[in-house]
Order: structure tokens, then C-alpha cells, then sequence
């Protein structure tokens, strides 16, 4: 996102600026909420390496009832977050 938003400056749209962020900030909680349901590796070790767990890509995997609710609150929270900011 960093690295957008200076894409963002030095083409100059700064008026889209918030919409851009906004926009890119709901589609990554849609991706929390979509990886849950879908079960993406990338969301499993992104979570492993959060809870300081041993990294296990390779094995078949089963999210916890605490990774399935900390996924639904992080969702939920950058859904919101990025409709406040696109609301702005």
C-alpha cells in the first residue's frame, strides 16, 4: 500500500489517492474473509507466521476455531475500514 500511494503521488492522482487506498483496503478484507471460506495456503501461513508457529505449507492444513475467528474479525474490520474510507 506504501508503495502505491507514492505511484499515487508521482502520477499525480491524488485526488483518486483515498479512493485507490480505500478500495485496495476492502479488497484485502474481502481476500481474509474469501481465504477463510476457500482455505488459501497464503492466508494459513500468514497466520501461522503471526501466532509464531512453525511453518507448514506442504502438509494439509486445517484452520483453528482461534484462526477462523481472528480471520473473521480482521475481515470484517478492513471491510468496514475500507468503506468508512471510501465514504470520506
Amino acid at each position: 500500500m506504501i508503495v502505491i500511494s507514492f505511484l499515487v503521488q508521482i502520477l499525480g492522482l491524488n485526488e483518486f489517492s483515498k479512493v485507490i487506498i480505500g478500495v485496495l483496503v476492502l479488497l484485502y478484507g474481502v481476500y481474509m474473509l474469501v481465504g477463510l471460506r476457500f482455505k488459501f495456503i497464503h492466508v494459513y501461513c500468514g497466520l501461522q507466521e503471526s501466532y509464531y508457529q512453525k511453518m507448514t505449507p506442504h502438509r494439509p492444513f486445517e484452520f483453528t476455531q482461534e484462526m477462523k475467528r481472528d480471520l473473521k474479525y480482521i475481515g470484517i474490520l478492513f471491510v468496514i475500514g475500507g468503506i468508512v474510507f471510501l465514504s470520506l
